[in-house]
């Protein structure tokens, strides 16, 4: 079946395509080195995704920080989704990659996915490619949490343990950061490292599921690690006033997340 698009720079895309068989393209205003590549193994081109997705592939030579960076649009060349991707390899060698993929769609239709190896150096990325999708409009969680919980920059407060007792109070509470979004996905900072997903609410039950996130190495005493652990192993939520209190679903503690400090 043709894919139509609209808009001049899709249309040159969807002409490319065409001619290289399907396969996917380096657009022709980046100019990337023949001994660098990206291959996007899954989806398939034209293949009908919902947010979140999975996107895995293989390359050469592993990007500086293992991060590519990946971004979703519609026809029209607007922003749907945009996040880091952190690949597997060797400085210098081949890489893989699987990561989930977030977009925000108000309605169902015709995309691109792009991934780029950004130049540290600035200027244009260093390879480029990307590949038509059909995209479905992303699902809201079965529950949202009521204002003002929903689009808060929660702030890491700290840690209880099973009893309700203080096991862990973080000084600088800056650095770890939670924003959950009516969309069914989140948002953070783990000090040095973003980080991305989706999650479900069902009768206080909540369940996070990580996507895309940066893997830097966060010098001591950083707690990123733990912080991005932790997260991983959320299964309910509670307010208690201002504050949002996740539990763990070993029953082992919860996390302690307070609001902004209001200027």
């Amino acid at each position: 079946m043709p894919l139509n698009f609209t808009g001049r720079c899709c249309a040159r895309r969807v002409i490319l395509f065409a001619l290289l068989g399907g396969t996917a393209l380096v657009p022709g205003n980046v100019h990337a080195q023949t001994s660098r590549s990206i291959t996007i193994e899954a989806p398939l081109a034209g293949a009908q995704v919902d947010s979140p997705f999975e996107v895995r592939g293989r390359g050469t030579p592993t990007p500086f920080e293992n991060t590519l960076v990946f971004h979703v649009y519609d026809t029209d060349g607007n922003v749907l989704g945009q996040g880091p991707i952190t690949v597997t390899g060797q400085l210098g060698g081949p890489f893989a990659f699987a990561a989930s993929v977030v977009y925000d769609s108000p309605q169902p239709g015709l995309g691109w996915l792009e991934l780029q190896e950004p130049n540290v150096a600035g200027g244009p990325p260093l390879v480029s490619v990307s590949m038509p999708l059909s995209l479905q409009s992303a699902a809201p969680a079965e529950e949202t949490m009521s204002p003002p919980f929903m689009d808060t920059a929660w702030r890491w407060a700290g840690l209880r343990g099973p009893a309700g007792n203080d096991v862990l109070a973080v000084g600088d509470m800056a650095p770890y950061t939670l924003r959950f979004l009516s969309s069914g996905t989140y948002e953070g900072q783990a000090d040095c490292n973003r980080v991305a997903g989706g999650y479900t609410l069902n009768d206080g039950d909540l369940t996070l599921s990580p996507g895309a996130s940066t893997l830097a190495f966060c010098p001591p005493p950083s707690l990123s690690d733990q912080f991005l652990r932790l997260i991983a192993q959320v299964g309910s939520y509670t307010q208690e006033g201002d504050v949002l209190v996740l539990g763990l679903s070993d029953q082992t503690g919860a996390m302690v997340f307070r609001p902004p400090i209001s200027p």
